[in-house]
C-alpha cells in the first residue's frame, strides 16, 4: 500500500508506481502533491480506481496509466489538470474516457490509448481522439 503520509512529500516532482501487483487503491492524499510534473501508474494489476483528487495535481504535465488490467474508468476530475500535455493509457481496458473534460485541457497534445476497449464513442469524440494521437 501507498501510505497516506505521501502527502508530506510536497516537493516531489516525479512519481513512478510500477509493478505493484497487489495495489488496489491509491490514497486520496496523492492529490496534495501539487509540485508533481510526472506521474506514472503502470502494471498495477489489482488497481480498481484512480482517486478523484488526481485533479488537484495542478503542475502535472505527464500522466502515464499503462497496463493496469482492472482499471476501466478515469475520474472526471482529470479535466482540472490544466498543465497536462501527455496522457498515456495503453494496455488499460478503459471502457470510456471523460472526453468533454479532456477537451477542456488547453495544453494537451497527445493521448495514447487502446481503441479496442473504448465503447460507444460518437464521431465527434473519435475525431477529437484522433487529433491528439
Amino acid at each position: 500500500n501507498i501510505p497516506s503520509s505521501i502527502s508530506l512529500l510536497k516537493n516531489l516532482k516525479n512519481l513512478l508506481i510500477y509493478n505493484c501487483k497487489k495495489l488496489e487503491t491509491i490514497p486520496d492524499q496523492i492529490g496534495d502533491l501539487n509540485s508533481m510534473y510526472f506521474l506514472s501508474i503502470s502494471e498495477c494489476e489489482s488497481l480498481g480506481s484512480i482517486p478523484d483528487t488526481i485533479g488537484n495535481l495542478s503542475s502535472l504535465r505527464s500522466l502515464v496509466i499503462d497496463d493496469n488490467r482492472t482499471l476501466t474508468t478515469l475520474p472526471d476530475t482529470i479535466g482540472r489538470l490544466e498543465n497536462l500535455e501527455l496522457l498515456t493509457l495503453t494496455g488499460t481496458p478503459l471502457r470510456d474516457l471523460p472526453i468533454e473534460e479532456l477537451k477542456s485541457l488547453p495544453l494537451l497534445i497527445h493521448i495514447g490509448y487502446d481503441n479496442k476497449t473504448l465503447q460507444n464513442l460518437t464521431d465527434e469524440e473519435k475525431e477529437f481522439l484522433e487529433s491528439v494521437q
